[in-house]
């Protein structure tokens, strides 16, 4: 397997616990664009693991300046299976028709999670560190033990702490896909930024970083959701 981890946050940093131990597992910490695209075309068949920051258009690279992974790359990750573990990597995946397991919109830190619950008291961050460290781990041991990939939603959902709001958000909406289909931008508007901002609170949004707000902003299905107002 090949490991890519795009360790930019302090939230990012408890994803390590997805490979740590693994076999037969080459890791990679925030290589480079022609980095990344070298060690996919020397590794055409191996699965592969992609795990930071991103949208719905890709994967951030370390310095968010761009992206490590996006459309015009992402012919080189088809015909194997992705491990996409970033923010909206379920729509990249789809839009893209990849084969894996993918996590959609996933809570990692306080600011996140205030965007979308503005009206929650709850502001324990750590909290939020130690789930991302549960759903790491529960990766690692489905990796370890070789179990089939569509298989993963239903476990993770069965063992998630999901009396918890932010973590029911999140692994409700994981996902497999088979890499066969590839929807319209019509059946991913409901997914766009334009969608995510009519849901938020203005004052929670204000607490984001651009950084954080660029994250939903420049992504197709941003571009979509313009497209319909």
């Amino acid at each position: 397997m090949i490991t890519i981890h795009i360790d930019s946050k302090k939230d990012t940093a408890f994803l390590s616990a997805v490979y740590v131990g693994l076999k037969d597992n080459n890791v990679y910490i925030n290589p480079t664009r022609v980095e990344v695209e070298s060690i996919l075309k020397e590794n055409p068949t191996e699965r592969v693991l992609l795990m930071g920051h991103g949208s719905q258009a890709g994967l951030f690279s370390s310095d968010w300046r761009g992206y490590i992974i996006d459309k015009q790359n992402v012919h080189l990750l088809r015909g194997r299976e992705v491990i996409g573990i970033w923010c909206w990597a379920k729509n990249f995946a789809e839009s893209t028709g990849l084969k894996g397991f993918f996590t959609s919109m996933f809570i990692s830190n306080i600011g996140e999670y205030k965007g979308f619950f503005p009206y929650s008291s709850f502001n324990n961050e750590q909290d939020i560190f130690d789930e991302i460290t549960f759903f790491s781990k529960e990766i690692n041991t489905l990796i370890t033990n070789d179990t089939p990939m569509d298989a993963w939603v239903e476990h993770l959902n069965e063992v998630g702490h999901k009396e918890k709001d932010y973590v029911k958000f999140n692994y409700d909406a994981l996902a497999y896909y088979d890499g066969r289909e590839v929807p319209s931008d019509e059946d991913k508007a409901d997914t766009s930024f334009y969608y995510f901002l009519k849901d938020v609170d203005s004052e929670a949004l204000m607490s984001f970083t651009i950084a954080e707000i660029l994250e939903y902003a420049y992504t197709e299905g941003y571009k979509a959701g313009r497209a319909e107002k």
